[in-house]
């Protein structure tokens, strides 16, 4: 870490730890699912299916306004 600073998100997930009773119960939940608990604002899933059917123009439309609105984005794999 390169300052104090950085210690924030390791606090948030332990908190968030706590809220769902321990670590293990975090593989049972989503990115948007966390940031809906921690933020109170609804989140929007967009998986490969979805994503699929959007043309690059569009996909860069929909992250570009997400930025706008200083809206958090998660991106997430699955192996």
């Amino acid at each position: 870490m390169k300052g104090n600073n950085e210690w924030w998100l390791v606090l948030l997930e332990k908190a968030y730890a706590k809220m769902n009773v321990n670590y293990a119960n975090l593989n049972k939940g989503t990115a948007g699912e966390a940031l809906t608990t921690i933020t109170g604002y609804p989140t929007s899933y967009y998986g490969p299916d979805r994503l699929s059917r959007l043309s690059d123009y569009e996909l860069f439309d929909l992250l570009d306004h997400a930025l706008d609105k200083y809206y958090p984005i998660v991106s997430a794999s699955r192996d």
